[in-house]
């Protein structure tokens, strides 16, 4: 919440620094607009890198896995996105 706050006063303070040659109306109509706009793209971009690190986890957790069955082992691991304790065995 404060890195999306954070980008949409930004946004909207380029957007207002930007548009204030063409009017104090059309500047302060341009900021909200700006901040929005600024502040969706961080959104998405914050979303589709907690997504990557999810993917990069999961892969991890699949080849322990497939490492510890082709071993015969079982092992107990912190799942670090839930909390959860989470019992593999072969």
């Amino acid at each position: 919440m404060i890195i999306l706050s954070t980008a949409a006063l930004l946004g909207g303070l380029f957007s207002f620094a930007v548009l204030w040659p063409y009017g104090a109306l059309m500047a302060l109509v341009g900021a909200q607009l700006g901040a929005t706009f600024v502040m969706f793209m961080s959104g998405l971009l914050m979303a589709f890198q907690r997504a990557k690190a999810e993917r990069a986890q999961e892969r991890r957790v699949e080849a322990l896995v497939e490492s510890l069955s082709q071993r015969g082992l079982s092992m107990a691991l912190l799942d670090p996105l839930t909390g959860h304790l989470v019992k593999i065995r072969a």
